[in-house]
């Protein structure tokens, strides 16, 4: 009898760690999904707001001169202002190009 008890005990408690681990890994796997999206959201707004600024900055009257001597002090400034920006250049539709 003891043994019996103690073996539909033991399946019991077997099946009820399953069912749990699995809640708890399903939950986990929900949160890690959530997490994830709501990283790619904010690099989305990020990317988002790079380029209004970089159209910004490109369509303003000093830049839409091309003038080299004129668009570089702009960038220079542009660049030490924004620590997101790396590296701004500006380029001919020929393809040629002057670094900031």
């Amino acid at each position: 009898m003891v043994a019996g008890t103690t073996f539909v005990v033991s399946i019991a408690a077997f099946y009820s760690y399953q069912v749990v681990r699995e809640l708890i890994l399903d939950n986990l796997k929900k949160n890690a999904l959530l997490e994830m999206q709501r990283g790619a959201d904010n690099i989305d707004q990020w990317l988002a707001s790079k380029k209004i600024e970089a159209y910004t900055s490109a369509n303003s009257p000093t830049f839409r001169t091309m003038d080299w001597s004129m668009v570089r002090p702009f960038l220079k400034s542009k660049e030490l202002r924004s620590p997101d920006f790396f590296f701004f250049a500006m380029i001919n539709p020929d393809g040629s190009y002057y670094p900031g």
